[in-house]
């Protein structure tokens, strides 16, 4: 597999992508990027439309960078390609182990990458949550039910209750605002 340096006109954000990109996460990310280099590459089709790095092409683009490093999956076909991008999207959620996270955090004191000095409690809001105390965290309690909240935007009621069907098929209770 080659890693090779591709000039960033030259890449093509592919126009179905399924994940939103927040101006605050791309400003995070290309001041990691300035940080710490450029350490994991894109992944391009022949055609140079990105499958894997959309953010960190908006990133790259944010600090002015010509080229970024990206490796082409051409031994994959089309359809390959689509169930890639979306696996990697979805493969990478998943629970923070917030023991260990408090031990990595307190060990750094703060964090800052580059300029940008990152609140914990807006980077981590598990640490917010009034009844989490990560000194008495236990393991064990995971398996255990707990609240979590996320928004969904829906075009119509009609699609919000499709979607809220959906959530409670899978086992979830969910309550639509309006």
């Amino acid at each position: 597999m080659d890693i090779k340096q591709i000039a960033i006109e030259k890449l093509i954000p592919y126009e179905k992508n399924n994940k939103e990109h927040d101006e605050i996460q791309i400003t995070r990310i290309a001041n990691s990027i300035k940080e710490f280099g450029f350490i994991q590459p894109l992944v391009i089709d022949k055609n140079n439309v990105v499958v894997i790095g959309h953010w960190r092409l908006d990133a790259a683009k944010e600090l002015g960078l010509e080229t970024v490093p990206a490796i082409m999956a051409e031994n994959l076909d089309e359809e390959q390609i689509k169930k890639l991008r979306i696996l990697d999207n979805k493969l990478n959620e998943s629970d923070w182990h917030l023991e260990n996270l408090k031990i990595e955090l307190d060990d750094l004191g703060q964090l800052d990458i580059g300029d940008l000095n990152i609140d914990i409690k807006d980077m981590f809001p598990e640490f917010d949550a009034p009844e989490f105390n990560p000194d008495e965290y236990d393991e064990e309690e995971e398996n255990k039910t707990k609240m979590v909240a996320c928004t969904v935007w829906a075009k119509d009621l009609d699609e919000a209750g499709e979607i809220k069907e959906a959530i409670e098929e899978i086992g979830y209770e969910c309550v639509v605002k309006g």
